[in-house]
């Protein structure tokens, strides 16, 4: 695929990793209901035969399309800290690949880490986009919002053992993609007419 033909729908990536990311947990749903029971985080998918591949598929499409978001359309608007969010992204990615196996430490310790490198890394970007900005509204908006995903990550990690976890990981998760949604807008806002 050429670079123009990237850069063309570069633009999208933002929307369109949201999109793959909620028709993961969509088809999580549809295919295995009774694992909605809340006591399983949603990387639980990864280590069920019948959703493993999709739970891979979708969530290394979404970190590539924001990837290729940030490289080729956020950079060319936004002071874009492209290298941590591309250490975000692998970490996105890696979570989506290192099997999810309770049983095993040495799995769930990687893939915990994995998790650990891609949630601090992107809440980084976050904090260094706003930092940077000069635009009052998009600094106070996103800094709201990594002030509400670092409450919901803290959330996220005292409940693992919980019936609240799967509703506390899609919070977190829910602030990062309305953050996503919001800098796509602000970036949309910026580009040519």
């Amino acid at each position: 695929m050429k670079l123009k033909n990237v850069e063309s729908i570069a633009k999208y990536g933002g929307i369109i990793a949201v999109v793959f990311e909620w028709s993961a947990l969509l088809s999580f749903y549809l295919s295995q209901p009774s694992a909605f029971n809340g006591a399983h985080p949603i990387s639980y998918f990864a280590s069920l035969p019948q959703t493993r591949f999709i739970f891979s598929l979708c969530y290394c499409v979404a970190a590539l399309s924001f990837w290729v978001f940030t490289k080729y359309h956020l950079n060319k608007y936004l002071q874009t800290p492209v290298r941590l969010f591309t250490v975000s992204m692998l970490g996105f990615a890696a979570v989506a690949l290192l099997p999810f196996n309770p049983d095993s430490r040495l799995l769930m310790g990687l893939h915990n880490f994995a998790f650990l490198i891609f949630a601090t890394t992107f809440l980084a970007g976050m904090y260094l986009m706003a930092k940077r900005s000069k635009d009052r509204v998009f600094s106070t908006v996103s800094f709201a919002l990594i002030a509400l995903g670092c409450l919901l990550l803290a959330t996220f990690a005292t409940l693992q053992s919980t019936s609240f976890v799967l509703m506390s990981e899609v919070g977190w998760g829910l602030v990062c993609q309305l953050w996503i949604l919001w800098v796509s807008y602000h970036s949309y806002r910026l580009g040519p007419r």
